[in-house]
């Protein structure tokens, strides 16, 4: 195992604390694991022997640096989640706070495992969204429409009939020639 992090270790010392019964540590060096009974499937078992039955593990993955559940159970809803994923299934308040603990140390967002707080600062535009919000501007420069300047006429102020070409305009038919 490289380094887990303090929060992560934090928050998973909680979840073996209020739901998994008896985790074993297995194994060593960079393949580590925790067994214990699927706290998803277990509870449902009919006897006794298969509800302690270790059939999960929380597994450490070395290359990304986190820790991944798996039931090996075929009919567990739950049979492989990230670590994130995990405390949010079992305890959605607990994740928000594991979240924001993350958030403040700046190990969310992208190219992370754990996706910013919805609460949080407002989140940086993608790619996709600043190629709209550019081709919108370049659009709206080159238009060829008059930019309100804040010195247009109301049209209800220009002349009795609301013409809106302005007061040089004939106003009466007998005027126009027709």
């Amino acid at each position: 195992m490289d380094t887990e992090s303090t929060i992560d270790k934090k928050y998973r010392e909680q979840l073996f604390r209020c739901y998994f019964r008896n985790p074993i540590l297995k194994g060593s060096g960079k393949s580590v694991k925790w067994a214990s009974p699927c706290p998803f499937c277990s509870p449902a078992s009919k006897t006794e022997s298969r509800r302690n039955e270790k059939v999960s593990a929380l597994i450490w993955v070395d290359a990304w640096n986190t820790w991944t559940f798996t039931c090996r159970r075929d009919a567990c809803p739950h049979r492989k989640l990230s670590f994130p994923r995990l405390i949010e299934e079992l305890n959605p308040q607990l994740y928000k706070k594991y979240q924001q603990e993350r958030y403040h140390a700046g190990s969310t967002g992208w190219q992370t495992n754990c996706p910013n707080p919805r609460d949080s600062v407002i989140p940086l535009p993608s790619k996709h969204q600043e190629k709209q919000a550019k081709s919108k501007n370049s659009r709206s420069q080159g238009t060829g429409f008059p930019r309100s300047n804040g010195n247009q006429r109301n049209p209800k102020s220009q002349g009795s009939q609301g013409n809106p070409t302005g007061a040089d305009a004939p106003q009466d038919e007998d005027q126009q020639g027709i």
